[in-house]
């Protein structure tokens, strides 16, 4: 009798485990599908906008200059914890387009392509071993 209720036991024990996985994957997939529907709602919302935040530089805790574009403008605000300052209006001219410049590259194999070449080379240094002095000894003069 005793063996019929431990083996009951284990047998509702594996069940309610079971129960509790399939539950946790259910929230698990809930999470992720309402993310990518907030998150696709937030994107259509920024594309639709004619404000752009071009750059963030962080000063200090909870400051920062954002250089933003506000249509066809170009404002530099400071951001405070809870201000908002106009600093400056900036012309096109004056703003250095240094992301068009990194992402117009070749992409990630280029990247990787030329990081493969850089160790390469510095491997290949390391193989012909340690240069020459112009005496010919392998190392730095020492005072005699």
């Amino acid at each position: 009798m005793l063996f019929l209720l431990t083996e009951g036991t284990r047998f509702t024990s594996t069940l309610e485990l079971f129960g509790l996985v399939i539950v946790f994957i259910v929230v698990v997939a809930a999470c992720y599908f309402v993310t990518r529907f907030v998150g696709g709602r937030q994107l259509a919302q920024q594309r639709n906008s004619n404000f752009l935040v071009l750059d963030t530089f962080r000063l200090a805790q909870n400051k920062y200059l954002q250089l933003v574009q506000v249509g066809r403008r170009y404002f530099v605000i400071a951001v405070g914890k809870d201000t908002i300052s106009l600093i400056s209006e900036l012309e096109k001219e004056d703003i250095t387009w240094w992301r068009e410049s990194a992402q117009s590259g070749a992409g990630f194999s280029g990247i990787l392509a030329s990081i493969r070449k850089k160790q390469t080379e510095d491997s290949g240094r390391a193989e012909d071993g340690p240069e020459k002095e112009e005496d010919g000894s392998d190392g730095p003069k020492l005072p005699q």
